[in-house]
């Protein structure tokens, strides 16, 4: 079997994938456009009163920088759903998958800081690098977190 088809999300439309399945533990996302700008709202509903975990994503250009990401599912039955806020002129397109893929690396996980409430953290990228790794986590709280 190939990779999962990607589905068109018009702009101003919600897509959703679900996972009844508690072995799946993570779902990688990805969500690319034409070389238009991208506004998604991607929502992870999971446990009992089915409270989202929720992640904003803007790109001007999502051809040349598309998301990727890999989400927990822990304790399934989980959606995730994904939402265009763009308008209809900005469709993209998005891909879900349950995932099998590894960890963070090592070089992440050793790398790793604590950034305290409000607090504000840089990280210099070289010209060169084509692509980071960065991973979130807490110890139980809610995660509010911005990435530019």
């Amino acid at each position: 079997l190939g990779p999962p088809p990607l589905a068109l999300v018009q702009g101003g439309s919600l897509r959703t994938w679900s996972y009844r399945d508690a072995a799946v533990a993570r779902v990688q996302v990805l969500l690319t456009s034409d070389g238009l700008p991208l506004d998604a709202d991607l929502e992870l509903w999971h446990g009992p009163t089915n409270a989202p975990c929720k992640v904003r994503v803007y790109a001007e250009d999502a051809r040349l920088r598309p998301f990727r990401a890999t989400i927990e599912t822990p304790r399934g039955p989980n959606s995730l759903g994904v939402r265009n806020l763009g308008p209809m002129e900005y469709p993209f397109s998005a891909c879900v998958a349950a995932a099998a893929s590894a960890p963070p690396s090592s070089d992440c996980i050793c790398s790793a800081v604590s950034v305290q409430g409000g607090g504000v953290r840089t990280f210099p990228v070289l010209a060169r690098v084509e692509s980071v790794q960065v991973f979130l986590a807490t110890e139980g709280r809610p995660l509010n977190a911005r990435i530019e």
